[in-house]
């Protein structure tokens, strides 16, 4: 079992450099017996803020991209995605955990 994270400009990018993990309408898939993927999305840089009656002080601010998680139950299909170019070192912060 390998966990991977992928960062891409948009989602439209990772879709494109990953044509694998989509089922035929073009939306993800999961989840296999080979692999599971998350979806992540935007990461939160900052959080909002909010005064004591609930009235919002500052917009939360996002980090650049798009990013998704990806544990291979196969790791043989480790090339194949080495190929894609988005693979990352695993985020000293993770935003989510496989459980």
């Amino acid at each position: 079992m390998l966990d991977l994270y992928i960062h891409a400009t948009t989602e439209a990018a990772a879709k494109a450099a990953l044509p694998a993990l989509l089922d035929t309408e073009g939306n993800w898939c999961l989840g296999s017996h080979r692999w599971c993927f998350d979806p992540v999305g935007a990461v939160v840089d900052t959080p909002a803020s909010f005064d004591a009656a609930g009235n919002l002080l500052a917009a939360a601010t996002f980090l650049p991209g798009w990013r998704g998680n990806l544990r291979l139950l196969d790791e043989s299909l480790l090339p194949l995605l080495d190929a894609s170019g988005l693979l990352i070192a695993a985020p000293s912060m993770p935003t989510r955990f496989w459980a």
